[in-house]
């Protein structure tokens, strides 16, 4: 048998469950982590709609499916100045020594969140200057990727497997990127081991793939990239719920009995979304067309978040 994450021919059976093997990088992902629960999950191939992950068995209602820790955590794209270790919103009072990023004082300066990156400009002898508090600023684009690249080789390898879309970049993204990600990366903070390539790559997987989170009242927007959950695709008629934990970790649960070789689901939605509004976001973000059972229905499962009625016959006008 291959690995039931990334198919490599180079895995062992799962002696606990006996349901699927495991390569030795993924088998963190096959249980908890005291190890006394194998996740009834396993991914397959797919030509249409790429990796699927589907039931290894049949999971109840309400059982554990899988639980995901992120692989990086960072500011939103375009984001007034936050502190980059608790992501509150922060005057210019207080820069890191290190870096010169603003930050809330010398406690947060020195937090692990920030740790990596700080040393990273240190070391390229790169000090960041900004002068407002009041607009969105450019430096902070960078660090997202930043700490995806600087990650593991292990999440670097799960991050690998996701979908980019990287074809999809137009070419006002390609020059904002190339100049505030690409540039910054490679010529100021020289770290030359990554190419162009590599980085417009890991741009597209967390412009595709990471959630946008609210840090909470006074702070900042977040991205989170959970590569597991991230490999979850997508239905309106969702079988999950995710439950967040503390540090940023998820815990997928099924919402409804899910039979051995059927797909487990995320939504990337809001249920109260009607189909218009649902068709619109998910290829403007996800660049591909919902064909789930509730988008196919024109009256939207009953729900006819989108219908009208006519002022002539009373009748439904479906979109």
């Amino acid at each position: 048998m291959s690995c039931f994450w990334c198919h490599s021919d180079y895995s062992e059976l799962c002696t606990k469950c006996g349901l699927v093997s495991s390569c030795s990088n993924h088998w963190a992902l096959h249980h908890s982590l005291d190890k006394k629960l194998c996740y009834p999950v396993k991914v397959v191939r797919d030509d249409v709609v790429g990796r699927r992950i589907i039931a290894a068995r049949d999971i109840e209602q309400m059982e554990v499916i899988m639980e995901d820790r992120p692989v990086a955590v960072g500011p939103v794209h375009s984001t007034l100045p936050v502190c980059l270790q608790c992501y509150k919103y922060v005057s210019l009072d207080y820069e890191c020594v290190g870096c010169g990023f603003p930050m809330c004082d010398e406690q947060c300066a020195g937090g692990d969140a920030h740790a990596q990156e700080c040393q990273v400009f240190r070391d390229a002898g790169v000090r960041v200057k900004i002068i407002r508090c009041d607009q969105d600023t450019a430096e902070y684009q960078v660090i997202m990727v930043l700490r995806l690249l600087l990650c593991s080789e292990v999440d670097l390898g799960r991050t690998g497997l996701l979908c980019d879309h990287v074809d999809k970049l137009g070419d006002v993204e390609r020059r904002v990127y190339g100049q505030n990600v690409v540039q910054v990366i490679r010529e100021k903070l020289q770290l030359k081991q990554f190419s162009e390539q590599q980085i417009f790559r890991y741009i597209s997987i967390v412009r595709t793939n990471a959630c946008a989170v609210t840090a909470g009242e006074g702070r900042g927007m977040l991205r989170i990239l959970h590569p597991s959950l991230a490999t979850m695709n997508h239905s309106c008629v969702v079988n999950t719920r995710v439950f967040k934990r503390a540090n940023h970790v998820v815990c997928v649960r099924a919402q409804t009995p899910i039979l051995k070789g059927q797909e487990i689901f995320n939504k990337y939605t809001s249920f109260f979304a009607g189909q218009i509004e649902r068709t619109e976001l998910i290829q403007d973000n996800w660049n591909f067309c919902c064909e789930c059972p509730r988008c196919r229905d024109p009256s939207d499962l009953g729900s006819n978040f989108d219908t009208l009625n006519c002022m002539a016959c009373q009748g439904s006008m479906f979109p």
